[in-house]
């Protein structure tokens, strides 16, 4: 069996065009995500504290710092990005609040915090909302994960 150069050249050049576009995409959301996730860094260190660990999901980042226990949000769900800090020494539980109203829309996610001292006010950080420009995506599953996350590191 003999090998055609021409047909394995042809070959190798359309497997690159075809894989272009993906690598293209892949390229301009590592950037997004880069963009995004330097405010959060940034409003960390300002307090004097080090994210460890984040992940973005569409417009929100969640990040956190491992040794002082305190989570940063970053949402920029409106037109003003939002910078938030919750003490997790200050939370008893963590869930996730999935709004649909009984219907099976989905019109808002949120993280609820419940905390530890009599009288505060439960924290709540929206992850998704209808009517914010963006379709739902992932947003239930990035709750229950951070959820997950942070309730096993109250009770350890």
């Amino acid at each position: 069996m003999e090998l055609d150069w021409g047909t394995a050249a042809f070959g190798i050049v359309f497997m690159l065009l075809c894989a272009l576009p993906f690598a293209l995409d892949y390229r301009s959301r590592m950037r997004k995500t880069k963009r995004l996730v330097q405010p959060l860094l940034k409003a960390a260190q300002q307090q004097g504290c080090q994210v460890h660990q984040h992940e973005t999901c569409n417009l929100v980042i969640l990040g956190l710092d491992e040794r002082k226990n305190i989570l940063f949000s970053f949402n920029a769900l409106d037109d003003g990005a939002t910078v938030q800090r919750i003490d997790l020494s200050r939370v008893r539980s963590c869930r996730t609040e999935n709004g649909s109203n009984g219907s099976a829309l989905t019109h808002r996610v949120e993280l609820l915090f419940q905390m530890k001292e009599k009288g505060m006010t439960d924290l709540r950080l929206e992850l998704y909302r209808e009517g914010a420009n963006l379709p739902l995506n992932g947003e239930l599953q990035f709750a229950d994960k951070w959820s997950r996350l942070i309730n096993d590191r109250l009770k350890g």
